[in-house]
């Protein structure tokens, strides 16, 4: 009788540890990078052999099954740490921030706080709903602290579009954007999370318009390809007009006019 009994305690370890190694896989196997989505069921079911005298004998344990709880988590870009454009000042900017679901399930988005470098100020912000990266009549307006963005489904992400004056910011200064969006989901174990990301626009000298060879001298005319020419009744002259932008940030529009 004690031989059986001895016989019979390492294969009922054997069990034990089996069941354990194979609940073990099962739960690591449910720790990948993409996660899992809320109400994903979880089923484990452990199961060992072992051979008692020369029978080989199997046995399962009980199915246990669980329910992926929802997550909520948001990620805002870019987050810059240097300028990523230029600008005048007394310039009107639009800047568009991407708001992301980085939860596990559906959510819903809100902007609590966005600051900007005074002088400059806060024009208008929206929600880029036909993600066009520009403003348009689709695009919702947001009220800070109570506008929420449309569900987004995990990894679904948002423009929002930061319309802001310049203002009488100074050259070779810089205008820093900071938006944070925070989850509107009810997080009842602490604090809905949220996230920041910065736009940083570096102001520069307002476009001028000089000799191509001489940023202190005023655009060159000439007229075949002299400063005066003395001509003759019937005569064809050619004029010529040659500038440089020589401000720090392009000129748009440009209209060029010459009256003879």
């Amino acid at each position: 009788m004690r031989n059986l009994l001895m016989n019979k305690r390492p294969v009922t370890l054997l069990l034990l540890l089996a069941s354990v190694f194979l609940l073990t896989v099962a739960t690591l196997a449910q720790t990948s990078d993409n996660g899992s989505q809320a109400g994903t069921a979880v089923v484990n079911q452990a199961g060992g052999a072992y051979q008692s005298d020369g029978n080989n004998l199997t046995g399962t344990s009980a199915t246990v099954s669980e329910t992926v709880k929802a997550v909520a988590g948001v990620r805002v870009t870019p987050d810059e740490t240097s300028p990523s454009a230029n600008t005048a000042p007394s310039e009107r900017v639009a800047k568009v921030f991407s708001i992301c679901n980085a939860g596990n399930g559906p959510d819903s988005f809100m902007i609590p706080r966005l600051e900007v470098t005074s002088p400059a100020t806060l024009v208008s912000l929206h929600f880029d709903n036909d993600s066009s990266g520009t403003l348009t009549d689709a695009d919702t307006p947001i009220t800070l602290g109570a506008t929420a963005s449309p569900n987004l489904t995990a990894s679904q992400c948002i423009g929002v579009i930061a319309v802001i004056d310049i203002n009488d910011a100074l050259p070779d200064s810089t205008v820093t954007i900071r938006l944070t969006a925070r989850s509107a989901s009810d997080q009842a174990a602490g604090e809905a999370p949220q996230d920041q990301g910065t736009i940083i626009i570096a102001v520069g000298k307002r476009h001028r318009f000089t000799s191509p060879d001489n940023p202190a001298l005023p655009p060159r005319k000439l007229v075949d390809g002299q400063s005066t020419r003395f001509a003759g009744s019937g005569e064809s002259l050619s004029y010529t007009i040659e500038f440089r932008n020589s401000g720090s940030v392009p000129a748009t529009h440009v209209i060029v006019s010459d009256n003879l």
